[in-house]
């Protein structure tokens, strides 16, 4: 069976790339389906553990979405600059 095709992939100095974009939003969505089962379920069955990691798992999801937003910003301002 042939290895994915993201494998073959280099950056500009030639090291292999480990995640592409695609794997990137694959693995947040999982971790949000993740956190979205966990809240679905009886909480009475979570141990503290557990709810640590969930809580975790938005935390970095948190910081993903404001990093994004930053970006947003950035060139948001970069368009009113050259208006």
């Amino acid at each position: 069976m042939a290895p994915p095709k993201h494998e073959f992939k280099r950056d500009k100095k030639g090291r292999f790339q480990h995640h592409t974009q695609v794997d990137r939003s694959c693995l947040a969505s999982s971790k949000r389906k993740q956190v979205l089962l966990a809240l679905d379920s009886d909480s009475e069955d979570d141990s503290p553990q557990q709810v640590r990691d969930y809580l975790d798992i938005l935390v970095q999801q948190l910081d993903i979405v404001i990093r994004k937003l930053d970006v947003l910003m950035d060139k948001l301002d970069m368009v009113i600059e050259k208006m």
